[in-house]
């Protein structure tokens, strides 16, 4: 086995230029690996390898140890050049990887992006036909309410009513009024007659009024009562307890 030895000329060269095997390695297009095991003698430079370092440092071959006593031209081609292109490829390759990694995580972020951008298209396309739906139909909200007064099965001329009316859900517009109405055999049945409205509750949820049954035109007899709740955007619910029917006696 051959004893390598080192190239001390080429390092020589370097060093008194305070050029890094990395300097040496980007002005010819090799790799710092190669530039190191040329100037240990574990390698020998190609015949462009040799043209290349010579012109770098204005040299000779021989001057930078470069001999073909040393290392026979196809010997050199043979064995070190190919090992040194090898190890060239093999850098280049890890260069070209790492350039490409930048992109293909720009490439992932992107996509990234463009997910998320429909998933917020989606839920605001979501709240713009919620919106749309809740406009044009504003009688989904419905107000609540439950009958107070009266309470007998029957009443005299002068009735009092009294009623609960709040918003069915937490959010949902205030009440603004109530409508407290009768029906009797005889009158028009397409509608019932508003006895008397309660604009302001005098307790929490709670609205009242009086109507003189007489005053109405109500006859003695049978009567059907009951109360409509509006809030303030105009949203009804039409005897949300249910008629209720009292016996009028005058």
């Amino acid at each position: 086995m051959e004893e390598k030895v080192p190239n001390l000329k080429l390092r020589n060269a370097r060093t008194r230029k305070n050029w890094k095997q990395q300097d040496v390695a980007d002005s010819i297009g090799a790799t710092p690996l190669s530039v190191g095991r040329w100037e240990r003698g574990e390698a020998f430079p190609s015949v462009y390898y040799r043209k290349q370092l010579c012109d770098l440092f204005g040299m000779s071959p021989e001057e930078l140890g470069f001999t073909e006593e040393e290392e026979p031209l196809s010997q050199s081609f043979d064995k070190t050049d190919t090992e040194t292109h090898e190890a060239d490829k093999e850098t280049h390759q890890r260069i070209a990887d790492d350039m490409t990694l930048p992109v293909q995580r720009k490439e992932k972020r992107n996509r990234v992006f463009i997910l998320v951008g429909i998933v917020l298209a989606l839920i605001v396309t979501s709240g713009v036909i919620t919106y749309v739906i809740y406009l044009a139909h504003p009688s989904a909200i419905k107000p609540g309410g439950g009958w107070i007064s009266p309470i007998g099965k029957t009443v005299k001329r002068s009735i009092y009513f009294a009623a609960y009316a709040y918003p069915t859900h937490e959010g949902e517009p205030a009440i603004d009024h109530v409508n407290f109405t009768v029906y009797w055999q005889g009158a028009d049945p397409r509608k019932w007659v508003i006895a008397c409205v309660s604009r302001k509750p005098f307790k929490k949820d709670i609205f009242s009024c009086t109507a003189d049954l007489h005053a109405l035109g109500v006859p003695a007899g049978e009567v059907t009562i009951s109360f409509d709740v509006y809030d303030r955007q105009g949203n009804h619910n039409n005897s949300p307890h249910g008629p209720h029917t009292v016996t009028y006696s005058p």
